[in-house]
C-alpha cells in the first residue's frame, strides 16, 4: 500500500481508462523530476566552476537559507608565466 512505498493503486475491479489516466500522470511525475534533477545538475557544474565542490553541496542542500548579497570590493589580479618553472 502507500505506506509501504507506493505511489498509487486501484482497487478492482478498474477502467482501462482509469489505468491509463494514472499511468499518464505517474509519467509526467516522472519526467518533471528528471527536469528539476538536470536542473540541478546543470547548477551544480556551473558553480563548481567558481567555488568549491562543498559550497555548492550547502546551496543545493539548503537554497531557502541562501542570502544575496555581500559587498562589492575591486582587486588586481596578476596571471604570471615563469620560464622554465613546471
Amino acid at each position: 500500500g502507500l505506506g509501504l512505498g507506493a505511489d498509487d493503486y486501484l482497487t478492482k475491479p478498474f477502467s482501462s481508462r482509469e489505468l491509463v489516466a494514472r499511468v499518464e500522470t505517474r509519467l509526467r511525475a516522472k519526467a518533471t523530476t528528471d527536469v528539476m534533477r538536470e536542473a540541478q545538475e546543470k547548477i551544480r557544474r556551473t558553480f563548481e566552476r567558481f567555488v568549491s565542490p562543498s559550497v555548492v553541496e550547502q546551496l543545493l542542500a539548503n537554497p531557502l537559507q541562501v542570502e544575496l548579497g555581500g559587498r562589492l570590493q575591486e582587486v588586481t589580479v596578476m596571471f604570471a608565466d615563469l620560464g622554465n618553472f613546471t
